[in-house]
């Protein structure tokens, strides 16, 4: 009597890997067994989710791209959002820097000496602040309000450095001018009366000094 076949070859003829077998076609014992294995095959078949389980197993295995791409994508959007953080602090540093003040004439260019009757304008650096008292003290210690005019709104046209619009003609004479700086109206009188202290009560200020020569 021959030896029974293995597992391994009834598995393959169930699955249909091995047409036939002659041992098997003559063995009424291997045969009982095959037809037990087919029986099992076509009922997993028809079971929930053979389907699915199939199609993952056939289906071919994912690019490593994909997944670097998808690893990529957040680091990018941290790239993102760390130089849209950078750009806004740097912004908000040129917003808040040093107060500054500058004249400048009609062609924009700033000078601190100019010949009587020049036109100038005041460009400010407001460092984000929101209200501006400029005074101009010759060295007689003669105080000039330049801006705002008198009475007139204080609050300024921008928080950066902007160019506040009233035009002012030079007169001989050296003055320096000081601008106050506050997020809140300045009391101009105050100011007037003791610019020295206003400018130590005062949360931002800065001055230049123009020369006036014939």
């Amino acid at each position: 009597m021959s030896e029974h076949v293995s597992q391994l070859v009834l598995d393959e003829l169930a699955a249909g890997l091995l047409p036939s077998h002659a041992h098997v076609d003559g063995c009424e014992q291997c045969r009982s067994k095959l037809d037990a294995l087919k029986a099992r095959a076509r009922a997993s078949r028809t079971s929930f989710g053979y389907a699915r389980t199939k199609a993952r197993v056939l289906s071919p295995r994912p690019s490593p791209w994909r997944w670097v791409a998808l690893l990529a994508t957040p680091l990018v959007a941290a790239a993102v959002f760390f130089v849209a953080v950078h750009e806004g602090q740097q912004e908000g540093e040129r917003l808040k820097g040093t107060p500054s003040i500058d004249f400048v004439r009609a062609d924009g260019v700033s000078v601190t000496d100019v010949r009587p009757g020049t036109r100038l304008k005041l460009k400010v650096g407001a460092a984000g602040f929101t209200h501006a008292l400029a005074l101009a003290v010759d060295d007689k210690g003669s105080v000039e309000q330049l801006w705002p005019e008198a009475g007139a709104d204080d609050t300024l046209p921008g928080r950066g450095v902007v160019t506040l619009p009233r035009e002012l003609e030079a007169t001989p004479g050296p003055v320096t001018v000081h601008v106050l700086l506050s997020n809140a109206p300045i009391d101009a009188a105050k100011a007037r009366a003791d610019v020295g202290a206003a400018l130590k009560a005062a949360p931002g200020s800065a001055s230049k000094r123009l020369t006036v020569s014939p």
